[in-house]
């Protein structure tokens, strides 16, 4: 993973780090789907942290009108719901003693807001 964060990096300096609201079937990062940027990330021992940007439209900054995933996120958050941070990838896997080990092969596609990380 942290091989791919430092990649990542790129993306973020670059302002095309986003993320969807839920995982999709698909690792391609579906443009309508977008509800947030990544605008920092950050390692705390073995833990990764991060800052986003939830990327609201002015109907739902004027009016609370919900018309966009990232609206869709904030009235999610403002209602009290909270909501998680989860790696999207792809790679292989590997089954070692009943457990699945991500190989080398990995590559970090996006975060996405989750309801029930991983």
């Amino acid at each position: 993973m942290k091989r791919e964060v430092d990649r990542y990096q790129e993306l973020i300096r670059e302002r095309r780090a986003i993320g969807e609201l839920d995982h999709p079937e698909s690792s391609i990062i579906a443009g309508d789907r977008v509800s947030h940027n990544i605008i920092e990330t950050w390692w705390e021992g073995k833990t990764l942290m991060g800052k986003i940007k939830i990327l609201t439209s002015p109907g739902w900054r004027k009016m609370g009108v919900v018309s966009c995933k990232g609206d869709q996120a904030a009235m999610l958050i403002m209602n009290g719901v909270t909501l998680g941070i989860s790696s999207r990838g792809v790679g292989s896997l590997k089954n070692e003693r009943g457990q699945n080990i991500v190989q080398d092969d990995f590559e970090l596609v996006c975060f996405d807001l989750v309801s029930s990380p991983s």
